[in-house]
C-alpha cells in the first residue's frame, strides 16, 4: 500500500456471466450498436462518394448487427463492387476507425 493510501478490495466479487451475456446481447445494446455503425457507414459512404467510386450504383458501403453467443457486434462493410473498389484504393473502413 501507498503511504497515505488506501486498498481497495472487490472481496468476493463474482461476475454474474449469464447477466452480463443478458446485457451485451439485448435489445438496448443492439440498438446502440446498430446506431453507431449507422454513423460510420454514414461516413465511409460520404467519403465514397468524394473520390467518385460510386457513379450511380448504391451505396457502396452498408452496417448492421450481428448478435453472438454472448454478445452483439456492429459493423460496417463493404457492400458491393463499388465499396470493395473504394475500400482498396483508399482504406475507407481504416479512416473510419480512426
Amino acid at each position: 500500500m501507498a503511504s497515505g493510501g488506501f486498498e481497495l478490495s472487490f472481496g468476493d466479487f463474482r461476475p454474474n456471466s449469464p447477466g452480463i451475456v443478458e446485457v451485451f446481447t439485448s435489445d438496448g445494446m443492439q440498438a446502440a450498436l446498430a446506431e453507431a455503425a449507422s454513423a460510420m457507414e454514414e461516413r465511409a459512404n460520404a467519403m465514397a462518394h468524394l473520390s467518385h467510386a460510386t457513379n450511380g450504383m448504391p451505396e457502396p458501403y452498408q452496417s448492421g448487427v450481428d448478435v453472438l453467443d454472448r454478445t452483439a457486434v456492429g459493423y460496417v462493410s463493404t457492400a458491393n463492387r463499388a465499396g470493395r473498389a473504394d475500400q482498396s484504393a483508399h482504406h475507407t473502413l481504416d479512416a473510419i476507425n480512426h
